[in-house]
């Protein structure tokens, strides 16, 4: 029995990555963000949407890749999360946004645990398509934060 799911595609780099589409409450253009003292350096700043202060991970350095520049092709996703057993909204700054695509669980592959860039927690699998694949985000464990980031702390910081 199959079990279809639409995912989001963006690119960070030259990868191409994908997150379960339930996840995404919107798609908005690059907005500058505010900077916040003491925040881990992957953490590119918070933005205002709809009165409500969102914290925004920079993904590029999250997935341990260099700063890229801002181009009118740059988005941030919000998605909404269960950290904690809270659910909260939190954005990721991406270089483009590619397309939705629906996907069949048993054709997710297991992530390599070598050979690749992004750290492997980070990713539940990765789907093949016209040769080349797309890595699917584990955004549980992208935001499964450590005392060095942890995301509540960062709401509670752009909330005061």
């Amino acid at each position: 029995m199959s079990e279809i799911k639409s995912y989001l595609t963006f690119k960070v780099g030259e990868e191409e990555f994908a997150v379960n589409a339930k996840y995404v409450q919107n798609i908005i253009e690059y907005v500058p963000t505010t900077k916040m003292p003491d925040s881990p350096k992957e953490f590119h700043g918070v933005i205002n949407l709809r009165g409500k202060a969102i914290p925004v991970i920079d993904t590029r350095i999250k997935f341990g890749m260099q700063p890229g520049e801002i181009t009118n092709k740059s988005c941030i996703l919000n998605l909404e999360l269960n950290v904690n057993n809270e659910v909260t909204i939190a954005g990721i700054l991406v270089d483009s946004v590619s397309e939705v695509l629906e996907i069949d669980k048993a054709e997710i592959q297991e992530t390599p645990k070598l050979g690749t860039q992004i750290k492997a927690d980070y990713l539940s699998g990765m789907y093949t398509i016209d040769n080349k694949f797309i890595f699917i985000l584990n955004t549980e464990r992208l935001f499964t934060l450590t005392a060095e980031t942890d995301l509540n702390l960062l709401t509670d910081k752009a909330a005061s």
